[in-house]
């Protein structure tokens, strides 16, 4: 480009990248007579470098031409002279053709191949390279075990040990046929040499036969199927082969002598080996037919079996004619086998045990008492049933759940008291008629015998209502259905319209008597309470221990 009126700004035509652009290094050309349209006038030539030759191309398939850099400016025009160059491996597309075998690395030969069935080929491990294209020379071998799948064979008798020759056998009844105990490998299979020997008392079982008669064997053996062998056993024992078994002895464990025994065994019934001779079973350690050790219960022995002595046998058991037996009547009872007091007269039998009770059923109690079977004395039926010794944990809705006052806790100093509410508790008694019961109610029981008598102590508190106090009523019931009824009764004690009752009632009889917590009307008469039960027995520990 004119850069003034006498000068021209000339770039070179190669740049550098600067920030991800192009920038190119110019100069200045001094025009003589002017510039103008971005050239020199008069000499086109000024500021044009001819260094962009056109591409080289192919002069013919050997041969290419080239432009030579830089060329010459003619008018405003560059021009390039050109020269032909060979090219080795010929001219494509502008440019001499590479060598084609370049990085190619001939080392992988074809694989190895039987030509026939001892003979195998191989190739050279490295080729050569021509024209891109790998050659391998080969070599022929000889096989001397044969060729198989492109390798020859092993030597198959490599890792082959022939130490297990043929079982020894009798050729004939006279000769025995061995072999030796190693052998050679050919081709894989074993052979071993074979030798006769001749048998003087004939062959059998592979074995050459040691005798024929015990007399072909030396003292203290016998000849068995054609084998010595040692005289160890019933009917050939020691250095004579004496027959034991003919006076029904044995041969002793030394194989020296015939004996009565070696172990119990060998000897009959009732009899024991005792030093190699059968002795009678008489004594404590083998007694009887059986020969059995004594236990200690029956620790002494009458020749024929084993019996107690009056000290021998454990509790509860007694000696009886030599034997243990269990003390179970009135006259041997209990650990003791002693016989039954006049105050516990019979004996009550449990598995292996027993011990002297008052009674086994109702015929041995009088006076209409009844035989307790859990205890086995006889008690007065109306006795109170265990259920009433201890305080119970019942709802207290109505008759049927009626909370259990422990006698044993009623006996108390203390008594049996309790704080409680009866706010939406349900309204189970409801009788107008002298003295009134109305609204919730908590229901409590207890057992009482004729003439025992309970002080009751009720205290009302804060009401479950609006009003500032509430009314109790206490009432009792009576149970039917005999003194251990508990069928709902009538009510038999009621006192009302108070906040505070201290009060005491007698049991007419024995029986459940249920004890009512009330209010006395339907104007809220419900609410906190205190009470309190005190029980006076008439007997100490009031029948519940």
């Amino acid at each position: 480009a004119c850069a003034n009126e006498t000068q021209l700004r000339v770039h070179e035509s190669q740049g550098a990248c600067d920030q991800g652009a192009c920038v190119y290094a110019s100069q200045l050309v001094d025009c003589p007579q002017g510039c103008n349209a971005n050239a020199c006038i008069g000499d086109p030539c000024i500021g044009v470098t001819c260094t962009t030759a056109p591409a080289n191309t192919c002069a013919d398939a050997t041969h290419l031409a080239v432009y030579d850099v830089p060329g010459s400016c003619h008018e405003g025009e560059c021009a390039y002279a050109t020269h032909n160059e060979y090219c080795a491996h010929g001219c494509a597309n502008g440019s001499c053709e590479g060598d084609p075998c370049v990085g190619v690395t001939c080392a992988s030969p074809p694989a190895s191949y039987c030509s026939s069935a001892d003979k195998l080929v191989v190739y050279a491990a490295t080729g050569t390279c021509t024209d891109g294209v790998c050659s391998y020379t080969t070599q022929e071998h000889d096989c001397e075990f044969g060729c198989e799948q492109g390798s020859c064979e092993g030597n198959p008798c490599v890792g082959v040990t022939c130490t297990t020759p043929p079982a020894s056998h009798c050729a004939n009844s006279t000769t025995l046929q061995q072999y030796s105990a190693e052998g050679t490998c050919s081709q894989g299979v074993c052979s071993y040499p074979a030798t006769t020997l001749p048998c003087a008392h004939g062959c059998s079982g592979g074995v050459c036969r040691e005798c024929t008669v015990t007399l072909d064997c030396a003292g203290g053996t016998w000849c068995s199927d054609g084998v010595c062998v040692l005289c160890n056993d019933n009917a050939h024992c020691g250095s004579s082969c004496a027959n034991c078994t003919a006076s029904g002895d044995v041969c002793n464990a030394g194989s020296t002598i015939c004996v009565d025994c070696n172990v119990d065994g060998d000897c009959g019934s009732g009899q024991w080996c005792s030093a190699n001779v059968c002795t009678a079973c008489n004594t404590s350690d083998h007694c009887g037919a059986s020969c059995v050790a004594c236990e200690s219960t029956h620790p002494t022995c009458d020749g024929s079996q084993c019996q107690c002595t009056p000290t021998s046998c454990p509790s509860y058991q007694q000696c009886v004619s030599g034997a243990c037996g269990l003390c179970q009547t009135s006259a041997a009872c209990g650990a003791s086998c002693s016989a039954c007091p006049s105050n516990l007269p019979h004996c009550f039998a449990e598995a292996a045990t027993s011990s002297c009770v008052e009674c086994l059923n109702d015929g041995h109690c009088t006076g209409g008492y009844t035989c307790d079977l859990s205890l086995h004395v006889c008690k007065d039926p109306c006795w109170p049933p265990a259920a009433s010794c201890t305080t119970g944990t019942q709802s207290r809705d109505g008759w049927n759940n009626a909370r259990t006052i422990g006698r044993a806790a009623a006996a108390t100093g203390s008594g049996y008291q309790i704080s409680d509410h009866t706010c939406y508790a349900y309204d189970r008694f409801d009788e107008s008629s002298g003295c009134w019961d109305a609204n919730s109610d908590h229901t409590y029981r207890i057992y009482l015998r004729a003439t025992e008598k309970i002080d009751v102590t009720l205290t009302t508190g804060e009401p479950c209502g609006y009003y500032s106090s509430w009314y109790a009523t206490f009432s009792v019931y009576g149970a039917t259905g005999g003194c251990q009824g508990t069928t709902k009764g009538s009510r038999l004690f009621c006192v009302d319209q108070e906040t505070e009752h201290v009060t005491s009632y007698t049991a007419p009889a024995d029986g459940w008597y249920y004890l009512i917590v009330d209010g006395s009307s339907a104007f809220d008469d419900e609410g906190d309470y205190t009470f309190r039960v005190k029980l006076t027995c008439k007997t100490a520990g009031c029948e519940c221990g």
